[in-house]
This record gives C-alpha cells, structure tokens and sequence, in this order.
C-alpha cells in the first residue's frame, strides 16, 4: 500500500470518529482532514490525467487511479456529511443567483483548464506539427466556443427566472392595488413625522 493512501485512510477514519462524536473542535478538525484528503485526492488525479503519474519510477508505492478517486470522492462525502447546511455546501446547493452561476461556471472553467492542460502535456508531444501556433488556435476557438455557449445558456435561464419573478412581483401589485382601490373602508398610510405617503380613493372621497 501506498504510503500516500495509508495517511489519507488514517485522515478518513480519524474524521468519521471525531464527526461521530459531536464535539464542536473535534468537527472542525475532521472538516480540515476533509478538505486535506480532497486536495491530496485531487492532485494525485491530476497526475494520472496528465499522463504523468506521481510517485512512479521511485521509491515511494504509487497511488493507484481507482484509490485516488476513491479517496477523493470520500473527502468530498465526509465535507457534506459534516454539515451540509455549510457555508460551502451552501455555495453550490443553494437556490439564489450566486449558487446557480457557481454551479454553472466553476464545472465548465474547471474542465476548460483541464482540457486545455491536457492538450498540451498529451497530444501535442504525439502530433508532432510543425506549427504550434494553429493547435493553440484550435483549442482557443473551441474553448470561446465552449464558454460561449455556457454563458448563452445560463444567461438564459437565469434571464427567464428573473423575468418570471418580475413578471408576478408586477401581478401581486396590481392585485394589492385593486383591491385596496375597492375598499370601502378609508385608508390612510403615514410615516413616522405624520407625512401621509398613501390612500385609498374613499379616503379621498371624504
């Protein structure tokens, strides 16, 4: 086993007891081993995507792919078993505008970036072109391409939303209006110096 997988099943194992025990600093530590075993998850992963695995050809056990993600998949699990009512659980599970965009942009900057390193480190060694120049334009139109489309979708979803939002914010004033224009009663509203700022028609009336 890999000295790598060993700590972070110890980190693993150490949060779950320490989450399990509801103590609040003991849940702040899991929470930190969490967000370790994600990042260590994460670089390990990176290596294997870019066809440049760590730790191999020397003396340390490399860490497998499947352990890798595993591990990875385990720290993100432990991070929303925690508490996933978290300021950064939140962040992306959220309904308002600021979580729709995280969720829509951080995935499509994340993978563009992870795309393009891939292109560089993988295929472009193996094509052996003689102009580098015309790959770099390949990739940046289809990255403009790619981002292009993300923000036409999203701006329209997000455009839609708010449109439906104004649109039956506009019909409950106008159905608070009729109805506080058909009172019969007298409606006054003032502030707090006795300034009136609104009424009704049969206040007017009298």
């Amino acid at each position: 086993m890999s000295p790598v997988t060993a700590v972070s099943f110890i980190l693993l194992t150490s949060s779950t007891l320490a989450l399990l025990s509801r103590i609040s600093h003991l849940v702040e530590a899991s929470l930190a081993a969490a967000i370790i075993i994600i990042i260590s998850g994460s670089v390990i992963l990176l290596g294997y995507w870019y066809n440049s695995p760590l730790l191999y050809r020397s003396s340390v056990i490399p860490v497998a792919l499947p352990t890798a993600i595993c591990i990875t998949l385990s720290g993100i699990i432990l991070i929303i078993l925690i508490d996933n009512n978290s300021r950064l659980v939140r962040m992306f599970t959220g309904n308002s505008v600021r979580s729709r965009l995280l969720r829509s942009f951080l995935p499509a900057v994340v993978a563009v970036s992870l795309i393009e390193g891939w292109i560089n480190s993988v295929l472009l060694p193996h094509w052996h072109m003689d102009n580098l120049a015309i790959a770099t334009s390949l990739y940046a139109i289809f990255a403009t391409t790619v981002i292009g489309l993300i923000v036409f979708i999203i701006s329209n979803q997000i455009g839609g939303a708010v449109d439906r939002t104004e649109k039956a914010l506009g019909e409950s004033e106008k159905k608070y209006r009729r109805l506080h224009e058909s009172m019969l009663d007298a409606f006054v509203k003032t502030d707090m110096t006795g300034l009136i700022t609104e009424t009704n028609s049969s206040f007017q009336k009298m």
